[in-house]
């Protein structure tokens, strides 16, 4: 289809905090999506999986719709290790634009 655009998946790595918010948040969304793949009771319709996020740095801030996890890398993992976790997370995005400052 002319004019349709198509994205890369977008790779982010975060650090988590000690209560592991993150974390909770991370399998929180992964059940979403496992509820809407299986589509258990007809629970989660069509794309009611997926979620907005925006990044900013000090010159632009972009918007991401549409998104999902794809894939999550839990990297210095160690459980007896209360200290911040690193986690890779791979987005997949429907749309992505620049929001002017």
């Amino acid at each position: 289809m002319a004019g349709k655009h198509s994205w890369d998946s977008l790779v982010l790595i975060f650090e988590d905090d000690e209560d592991n918010n993150l974390t909770k948040l991370i399998q929180q969304q992964l059940h979403r999506q496992e509820l809407a793949f299986k589509n258990i009771n007809g629970i989660l319709k069509n794309k009611e999986y997926m979620f907005d996020f925006t990044l900013s740095n000090k010159d632009e801030t972009w918007a991401f719709e549409g998104a999902f996890l794809k894939e999550i890398d839990w990297f210095g993992l160690d459980v007896m290790d209360k200290s911040k976790q690193g986690i890779e997370i791979t987005f997949c995005f429907n749309n992505a634009r620049m929001i002017a400052k």
